[in-house]
């Protein structure tokens, strides 16, 4: 027997007083019960989560724009001075390379984590002869993400020019282990090997560099001084 069906023979009980009374008006106030919380589940399961999901969505992108909102500045600073840098390397104009660091450093005020921040603030003090603090902006990048070969192989070049040439075959070797195949460093490293009067490893590195690229120029002329053929790069 369906719900239906069962409400309308207990009406017509109540009708026909096959029933007493009140049996008849507690059955009523269950009944209404029943249809209220009903009803209510069904606001609940269909209706409510669509009213509250906007509402939900709104506190989770808030929550999400406070949580991230420095970094974010911080980024976008970023982005904004690697393209001033970009545009000071075209013009040669130094404004630009000005407006860079500005916005590097009000991105390390919002984020002094933010290694992208430390790295190419490090670039621009290499431009400006700054060495001593590019050095310690890389030290800090590599310390804080020591798989950055970028930050190392700058160490590596920053290094060198010092003359400090141990460090500067280690970073420039960290660089290779990190990222194997890149021709330009071992034609670096294989250059600091000579400046250390290490004249085999030398070699060995400038062949490396020309298997990787047999136009990389350093390590051909370095080889062709050496009185090496550099077309063997076995």
């Amino acid at each position: 027997m369906t719900l239906r069906k069962h409400v309308l023979v207990i009406i017509r009980q109540i009708w026909s007083r096959e029933i007493e009374l009140h049996r008849a008006l507690l059955f009523c106030l269950g009944y209404a019960a029943f249809l209220f919380f009903l009803g209510w589940g069904a606001y609940v399961y269909f209706l409510s989560p669509y009213e509250t999901r906007p509402a939900l969505e709104r506190r989770l992108e808030l929550s999400r724009e406070q949580a991230q909102g420095e970094a974010g500045k911080a980024a976008a600073a970023v982005d904004y001075g690697w393209t001033l840098y970009q545009k000071y390397l075209q013009t040669g104009e130094s404004e630009y390379l000005a407006q860079a660091r500005q916005q590097y450093e009000e991105a390390l005020k919002a984020d002094p984590d933010n290694a992208a921040a430390k790295y190419n603030l490090a670039l621009l003090c290499d431009e400006e002869d700054k060495t001593d603090q590019a050095v310690a902006l890389l030290k800090e990048v590599v310390a804080a993400q020591p798989r950055h070969y970028l930050a190392h192989y700058l160490l590596g070049r920053l290094y060198t020019e010092r003359g400090d040439y141990p460090e500067a075959v280690k970073e420039l070797q960290q660089t290779l282990s990190l990222m194997p195949g890149l021709a330009n460093v071992y034609a670096e490293l294989g250059s600091v090997y000579e400046k250390q009067g290490r004249a085999e490893m030398a070699v060995e590195a400038y062949r490396q560099a020309l298997r990787y690229n047999p136009s990389d120029g350093l390590a051909r002329k370095r080889l062709d001084a050496l009185g090496l053929p550099s077309g063997d790069t076995r």
